[in-house]
């Protein structure tokens, strides 16, 4: 059987165990720069490294910035898988951060016509970091369970909505660097010792869920949240360079939640060039998002 190809992006942070774990077809780099000079972000790290990056960032005020896939190279690449005879699922980092998903679904719309014999759906994850990779996991757990391309969209379209974010940040510098909060309140938050959690809405947008003071606060806010969780069985805590924080989470959780599995990931370019190291991530599956 012709199974049908699953395209991720840099939006989804997959590592290169991950990547070739879940069988990815095809994969859109998303470029970020570092004081103007680019790189592009791939599971492999070939360009530089998540590490490399928040070294950077914690010891410089490097002014930092990211990009969204590349139009002639998504495509170049969606256009061989459908010369191959596969039809084509693309998984995209949500729309209410990147430009991607438009970007890509324009491609496929025109694709689309010269090759009508095939299927190429975009879909927008309407999520980020892990929360992309939870929806991915699923396409490929149905792909290789012999659903058809159709029921894979289906089924992430009626259930993004169920990928819930908590995401905490470090330094508030770095959002304001990013252009995504104002000078005064990073620097009155920062002395304040005040760290926001931030979610992401039904548009796939960052928005403020609440504001806590002190990291022992931080990590009862983050996981208050689980109460509205849909399944314990798994969840997921990523990290920017953070990992002993991402771990006395995972201590903090499994204290007062019956909590089966708890997957780590890091956090990559794409996001991190905005919330900075030592950001902290916690995705679930939830009823539904606010």
């Amino acid at each position: 059987m012709n199974r049908f190809a699953i395209v991720a992006d840099s939006g989804a942070d997959l590592s290169q165990a991950r990547f070739d774990a879940l069988h990815i077809d095809a994969f859109f780099p998303l470029s970020f720069s570092i004081d103007e000079k680019e790189y592009c972000a791939y599971p492999d790290e070939r360009e530089l490294t998540a590490q490399e990056l928040y070294a950077t960032l914690r010891n410089t005020k490097a002014k930092v910035a990211t990009s969204q896939i590349n139009p002639d190279q998504t495509q170049q690449t969606l256009e061989r898988l459908l010369k191959q005879g596969r039809d084509v699922l693309y998984i995209a980092f949500s729309s209410g951060l990147s430009g991607t998903y438009a970007s890509a679904r324009f491609i496929a719309q025109e694709l689309a016509v010269q090759y009508p014999e095939r299927k190429i759906f975009v879909v927008d994850s309407l999520s980020a970091c892990v929360g992309v990779e939870m929806l991915i996991d699923q396409a490929a757990r149905m792909r290789e369970a012999g659903s058809s391309i159709e029921d894979a969209r289906n089924w992430l379209k009626q259930n993004r909505q169920r990928v819930c974010h908590q995401l905490a940040v470090d330094d508030l510098g770095h959002l304001h660097r990013g252009g995504r909060l104002s000078a005064a309140t990073a620097v009155v938050g920062t002395a304040l010792g005040i760290k926001p959690i931030i979610t992401l809405n039904t548009e796939g947008k960052l928005v403020t869920a609440e504001k806590v003071r002190g990291k022992n606060n931080l990590f009862a806010g983050m996981a208050k949240h689980l109460d509205e969780a849909d399944s314990l069985e798994h969840i997921w805590i990523a990290h920017a360079d953070a990992l002993e924080d991402a771990k006395k989470l995972a201590d903090y959780i499994k204290k007062h939640y019956k909590v089966r599995n708890i997957h780590f990931s890091s956090i990559g370019p794409v996001i991190g060039c905005h919330t900075g190291p030592g950001t902290l991530g916690l995705a679930y599956w939830g009823k539904g998002r606010v």
